[in-house]
């Protein structure tokens, strides 16, 4: 959670740690209280708003896809998972593999196996969708355990982006 880096060309950087994959990432500066999303939060689900500059927000209404009047292609462009509460425009890391505690939409059955994708609204979480039933949006992981106080456990699948 740093406004500024440690050095030049450390944005973007991938580390692994602890079966953990997480990559540096910058918070869009709308990323406030007054957006629709509100402030990122810890479990929240990051989208891609830039992929070149390594910019995310927690706002599916500002990821990459074209706006066709629903959110769904933006679905595919989650860039990972927040850790903690982040100031907007500060720099921080995003979890992307191994096992996280993910903001969980109330509608999704969270079976042990079932696949997790972003959830088609604002706030930031997952659904599922049934094992072995055809995928929807790009898979954020698979399901690791129940839904637990709005969170659920995943085993994270998401490609960091070199």
């Amino acid at each position: 959670r740093e406004s500024s880096l440690y050095y030049a060309g450390a944005l973007g950087q991938r580390v692994t740690q602890d079966n953990k994959d997480y990559q540096l990432v910058r918070l869009d500066s709308g990323a406030t209280a007054s957006a629709t999303t509100g402030v990122v939060a810890a479990g929240d689900v990051g989208f891609w708003k830039d992929k070149a500059a390594y910019l995310a927000t927690n706002d599916i209404n500002q990821a990459l896809g074209a706006v066709d009047g629903t959110n769904d292609n933006k679905r595919n462009f989650v860039a990972g998972i927040f850790l903690s509460a982040i100031t907007a425009g500060s720099h921080c890391w995003i979890q992307q593999g191994g096992r996280a505690s993910v903001l969980a939409a109330s509608g999704g059955t969270y079976a042990v196996g079932n696949i997790a994708i972003a959830a088609n609204s604002t706030l930031s979480d997952v659904t599922t969708i049934a094992a072995g039933a055809a995928f929807t949006a790009t898979q954020v992981g698979l399901v690791a355990g129940a839904r637990s106080s709005g969170k659920a456990d995943l085993d994270l699948t998401l490609p960091g982006i070199p």
